[in-house]
């Protein structure tokens, strides 16, 4: 009596146990997609204030603003992406390709116009790119993104003898991306909408051919990203099979905003110019670099 007693007790116990690990493991796979997709609606707008960085803190002219100033150009960016929560969830479905580590690739054009009897300049940028277009991933990765913006910069210092150039701007984006892996019968996907608002103060100093700068932008955000998931062997959830599954992280636009420090320098080489930046965000940690290159009179 008491050897079936224990054999019951034990038989009990491994369900139990089995039961509430599968439940647990499902759990912590949702939990590692939602922190990922919390993750990306931070990087993105990080992304996107890499667009249409210029070293003089504004290419127009103070009252009267004549004659005509003007840029046009290419810049590319790289942004710091941590992808442990996607590449542990994605191993946990058999997928075994994507990165812990990753850096977001920015690619695009810019252009930028002052004068006109107005003592500020206004820019635009666009930028677009998708792996299924060209027929490769980067690092197991299918990425798709698009993002088109603009900036208005208001001159408050004129850049007169010792004075350095002072603008105080503001700048919209919107982003819109997806990021995908896939291995056999199992996928996993996540697509955001992004816009992207800030307001930036910036200063900087030509001194001959070279132009260091530097800046603080306050960034606010809505953001959407949406996550679906499918795998050939399903999660346990307390006991039920589940193949797939979809959720949304929503960052609503509110007074809550990022802090995001910026610099760089300038080289001006006759009607081309050439910049380096950075950026940091203080409150999330995300380093962020760029370069362009354009021609600007």
């Amino acid at each position: 009596m008491n050897i079936k007693r224990f054999f019951l007790t034990s038989l009990i116990f491994i369900f139990l146990s089995t039961s509430l690990f599968s439940g647990t493991a499902l759990e912590d796979f949702t939990a590692r997609l939602e922190n990922y997709s919390a993750q990306l609606n931070k990087v993105i707008p990080n992304a996107a204030t890499e667009q249409n960085v210029y070293s003089d803190a504004w290419i127009g002219n103070f009252f009267p603003s004549s004659p005509m100033h003007y840029a046009i150009g290419i810049e590319g960016g790289l942004t710091q992406l941590n992808m442990e929560d996607f590449s542990s969830a994605a191993r946990k479905i058999d997928i075994f390709n994507v990165p812990e580590t990753f850096s977001f690739p920015t690619l695009g054009i810019n252009g930028k116009m002052g004068g006109f009897g107005i003592p500020f300049d206004f820019g635009v940028s666009f930028f677009t790119f998708d792996t299924s277009k060209v027929g490769r991933d980067i690092k197991g990765l299918d990425i798709m993104l698009f993002v088109l913006g603009g900036n208005i910069r208001f001159a408050v210092l004129t850049g007169q003898g010792a004075w350095p150039s002072l603008s105080l701007g503001a700048s919209y984006f919107y982003s819109n991306s997806s990021l995908a892996t896939s291995a056999s019968d199992s996928s996993m996907n996540f697509r955001s909408e992004v816009h992207t608002i800030s307001g930036e103060v910036q200063l900087s100093k030509k001194f001959i051919f070279v132009t260091p700068f530097v800046g603080f932008r306050a960034i606010f955000v809505k953001a959407d990203t949406s996550y679906s998931w499918k795998s050939a062997s399903p999660l346990q959830n307390g006991g039920t099979p589940v193949y797939s599954s979809d959720g949304k992280i929503t960052k609503e636009l509110d007074a809550d905003f990022i802090p995001q420090i910026f610099g760089g320098l300038g080289m001006t080489m006759g009607l081309i110019q050439l910049d380096t930046n950075f950026s940091y965000d203080f409150k999330n940690e995300i380093w962020n670099g760029g370069v362009s290159i354009r021609f600007q009179m």
